[in-house]
């Protein structure tokens, strides 16, 4: 029989430090289970749509409810617990390391002690270090190492029945270290899919965005199809000035060219010459390539000083196809004007507030960032959601429509567009 313990007393301090030991070893990461039951929590919260509910929740509510963190109980106490744990296997990482190798020496010198038949066939130099190792061992098991070792397991076992009081108390302490937590266990958080009632805000915006280019693309092309129809219109001017001019005056300060031979092939005018290609010219009996060519270029130079005086004259008693066309072309063109006037008074007054509304929202991703943010912050996303709600659905959405009712019929691209507007995007309503 030893003389400082009984064999029981031996088995029992041996298994206390086996047990502590051992426990110290699985608290340095504690933090990896409570990770997987952080993952568990977010897949039930992410399928169950219960993020996204308390999300539209508030927006359609149009303030922010104090039941949301509540709600989100269970997910913030892991949060909590696995932030705290994290900091304990600092403490238990160094633990175990400073004593491991001390406490595993001793326990081995002990462990034959434990046996009193085994006990009987030791040399007295072994029995002299298990009572030694015995000694060591209880010194250690009544020292405050022991008690604030036992006390930090104790501690650790704990965080996940936490009061919540505590936990978010230690949130509103510090939300970014709750959400740094929330992305190193669960990375793909910050990834997927845009919650439904959002996404069909920013297609509504979109839509309306492409209804504003595609009203100013039909303004610039109605600008240049005028310019086009009032150049027809002066080359049609044009000709019957020229028509009136006889060839004759193609000779003027012009010596070489036969007069007598353009008139009686026919070309009895200026404008005559000026249809006329060189090759036509050529083919006139007479007159050869290079005259034709030179025919050419002074009936083209006649028509371009005689067009810089002209002036674009309409005139109800003398129609034409050119004319026609000129006055639909500038009625499309003012009916454009007075739309982009309608728009641009409109957009003067909610353009900004309407891009800054939407880049707020689309930082939420999706949304899950939402319920770690202070609530200055979610009451800004808030806000944002009302202001393009009422915008998208209400008085800019019928301006543009307006808009589009000015632009004539015959636009078919724009009639698809605002068949975008009517239904493509109905108005998101609460789950």
């Amino acid at each position: 029989m030893p003389k400082n313990f009984t064999f029981k007393q031996s088995k029992d301090l041996l298994q206390e430090f086996y047990d502590l030991l051992h426990n110290v070893y699985k608290a340095r990461t504690r933090y990896n289970a409570i990770a997987d039951d952080v993952v568990s929590d977010v897949d039930y919260l992410t399928y169950s749509h219960t993020f996204d509910n308390l999300l539209q929740n508030d927006f359609e509510q149009g303030v922010v409810q104090p039941t949301d963190f509540v709600k989100l109980k269970h997910l913030f106490t892991l949060l909590y617990s696995y932030i705290e744990a994290k900091r304990y296997s600092t403490y238990f990482t160094k633990v175990y390391s400073d004593n491991q190798g001390k406490i595993y020496n001793l326990t081995a010198d002990l462990s034959l002690a434990k046996n009193q038949v085994k006990w009987l066939f030791l040399s007295p130099l072994n029995k002299q270090k298990m009572e030694d190792a015995y000694l060591q061992l209880n010194e250690r098991k009544d020292s405050p190492f022991f008690v604030n070792v036992k006390k930090a397991l104790t501690q650790l076992d704990a965080l996940t029945t936490t009061d919540f009081a505590t936990v978010k108390q230690a949130f509103e302490h510090d939300r970014q270290a709750f959400y740094s937590a929330l992305q190193a266990i669960y990375p793909k958080i910050l990834f997927g899919n845009t919650p439904d009632f959002l996404q069909k805000l920013f297609d509504r915006y979109e839509s309306l965005q492409q209804v504003l280019d595609k009203i100013d693309d039909i303004q610039q092309r109605r600008s240049g199809i005028v310019e086009k129809s009032i150049d027809k219109l002066l080359d049609e001017q044009l000709i019957e000035t020229l028509r009136k001019i006889p060839t004759e005056e193609l000779s003027r300060g012009q010596g070489g060219i036969r007069i007598k031979t353009l008139v009686d092939a026919g070309y009895t005018s200026i404008a005559d010459t000026y249809l006329a290609t060189t090759g036509r010219l050529e083919r006139i009996y007479g007159i050869s390539w290079e005259m034709a060519e030179n025919i050419r270029d002074v009936s083209v130079g006649f028509a371009e000083e005689m067009k810089k005086g002209l002036k674009l004259k309409l005139s109800v008693d003398n129609k034409s196809k050119a004319s026609t066309e000129l006055v639909k072309d500038i009625f499309r063109l003012r009916q454009s004007k007075k739309a982009l006037i309608l728009l641009e008074q409109q957009q003067n007054n909610h353009s900004d507030d309407l891009h800054d509304a939407v880049g707020c929202l689309e930082q939420l991703g999706t949304g899950r960032m939402y319920f770690f943010e202070d609530n200055e912050t979610k009451q800004e996303a808030v806000d944002s959601y009302t202001l393009l709600k009422n915008h998208l659905w209400g008085n800019y959405a019928e301006v543009v429509q307006s808009a589009c009712n000015q632009l004539d019929s015959t636009s078919t691209s724009m009639l698809t567009m605002r068949g975008q507007i009517l239904s493509k995007t109905p108005l998101p309503t609460s789950t």
